[in-house]
């Protein structure tokens, strides 16, 4: 193997010589400057230093040390471990402190103008149509009997009545912003594919009764009817008590096609609005578990998108932690026509649901059991589908409860919570009880106790329209009336 010759290193060693002169002291050279005498230098001497480079050697301390390149990234990495950390802890602390007087915070709009103060202190305490967002007491209507100002419960406990309208004042208008309580909306119920537009025009008072008015006139592309709406949200809610409702239906009373409905919906949700009820309608449920997941982790029981506000949430975090939210249904009524006879569908819905939507029926009880007949009341053989489960009871009733001529009263009582209970009532008389022990706890689905509703609940009334068959009709409603333990 040949071996490349080493490159002479002549110069490393003059170099290195000269390094071990100029490091002894100038006197040791015979450098007259060292001595300090008054002479003249050699000019040899003094040009050394310059020839060659180099200079008095100084001690190279702390950052200096490091070459530029890496010197940037210690400067870097000294910012982010110790100024960045220092500005974001430090920020929320002098906010938090404020800039003014110790003890003391300076309002968020100290420095608006006048104009902007007076729309920032309306929007706190009215919506955008000028109503308050936290309306007085609501009263008891003044026509409200005496007698009915309290009411008994079918546990013994009496109640006081906290509010009621009579409907008595007539042409009563309820668009948007015009009534405190009440509130027609104008959509199209796309989620029960109704064949009618919602439209606030049907709506008003008459003869003193509410009318909900349902015409054979299209007022939109693809839908056949014209009817209406009204609702609570947002305005008037309550958890637990007696609703009370008295109504007539439309005429003739056995016409099928008809679907006139009261119901209550949990007021996180807004009826006919879909992104309201997604993941919060029908659930009433408390527990974290399978039964908060989407589809109950199952497709063909469930079809639901999960609980959006479940229980799963840590100690201390954001919303409710161990409280299950959503928007439960308890149907007053929905009346249809069964076998030819007009019935109602006494209701309560839930999810998530039980192996093929079996509930417990045994602990439930139904009151005057029989079909066909104006008073009697059957089990509902329909028990849910993959977006609810339903536990529901027909109730008969006489075709002549229709066109205003004769009215009849229907109620609900109910107490929240997993040891609850809800009762129907028709004309003072129990329909039939559900026992929230009918839901509870179902290992088959891997699922806990759902719940008697406890979320605040608005009450709707619906004059909608399923099939044809349907001219200029009217859904009459007398008065509404709530009850709670006092």
């Amino acid at each position: 193997m040949i071996q490349r010759p080493k490159k002479a290193r002549t110069s490393q060693l003059y170099r290195n010589l000269f390094l071990a002169y100029h490091d002894l002291p100038r006197a040791a050279r015979g450098g007259e400057c060292a001595s300090k005498k008054k002479l003249k230098c050699k000019e040899s001497d003094a040009g050394d230093e310059e020839r060659f480079g180099i200079g008095p050697r100084e001690e190279k301390r702390g950052l200096s040390r490091l070459k530029p390149n890496t010197r940037i990234n210690a400067i870097t990495v000294l910012f982010v471990i110790v100024v960045l950390p220092a500005v974001m802890i430090g920020i929320p602390i002098v906010m938090l402190l404020g800039t003014g007087d110790k003890g003391t915070k300076k309002s968020p709009t100290y420095n608006i103008s006048g104009m902007d103060w007076y729309y920032h202190e309306l929007a706190k305490n009215t919506t955008s149509l000028g109503q308050p967002l936290v309306p007085e007491v609501l009263p008891v209507d003044i026509d409200t009997p005496s007698h009915v100002k309290s009411f008994t419960s079918s546990v013994g406990e009496t109640w006081k009545l906290v509010f009621s309208d009579e409907f008595n004042r007539d042409g009563r208008s309820f668009f948007p912003g015009h009534d405190k309580v009440w509130e027609a909306q104008e959509l199209w119920y796309w989620a029960t594919e109704n064949l009618e537009y919602l439209d606030p025009e049907q709506i008003t008072t008459k003869n003193g009764s509410l009318v909900v008015r349902l015409d054979n006139e299209a007022t939109k592309p693809g839908l056949n009817y014209t009817s209406g709406m009204i609702t609570s949200w947002n305005k008037l809610c309550f958890q637990g008590g007696y609703l009370e409702v008295n109504v007539s239906f439309p005429s003739p009373g056995d016409a099928v096609g008809y679907w006139p409905a009261v119901w209550t919906l949990g007021n996180l949700a807004r009826p006919g609005y879909g992104a309201s009820t997604d993941g919060t309608w029908p659930y009433s449920y408390n527990t974290c578990d399978e039964g908060v997941l989407v589809n109950q982790t199952n497709r063909f029981l469930s079809a639901l998108s999960g609980q959006r506000l479940n229980a799963c949430v840590c100690k201390g975090d954001h919303p409710s932690p161990g409280i299950g939210r959503g928007a439960p249904e308890i149907d007053i009524f929905e009346a249809t026509v069964h076998d030819g006879y007009p019935v109602l569908s006494m209701s309560n819905q839930v999810a998530p649901f039980d192996y093929h939507y079996k509930s417990k029926t045994e602990f439930n009880t139904y009151y005057n059991p029989g079909k066909n007949t104006p008073g009697t009341t059957m089990k509902n053989d329909y028990v849910g589908s993959v977006y609810q489960q339903c536990s529901s009871a027909l109730h008969y009733i006489s075709p002549s409860v229709s066109g205003g001529r004769k009215f009849q009263t229907f109620g609900i009582e109910y107490r929240s919570g997993p040891d609850g209970y809800i009762v129907w009532y028709s004309d003072g008389t129990p329909v039939w009880r559900f026992d929230a022990r009918s839901v509870g706890p179902n290992p088959l689905s891997k699922i806990g106790q759902r719940v008697v509703p406890e979320e605040p609940m608005v009450s709707i009334r619906l004059f909608a329209s399923g099939y044809v068959y349907v001219y200029v009709r009217s859904f009459d409603l007398v008065y509404m009336r709530g009850a709670v333990q006092m």
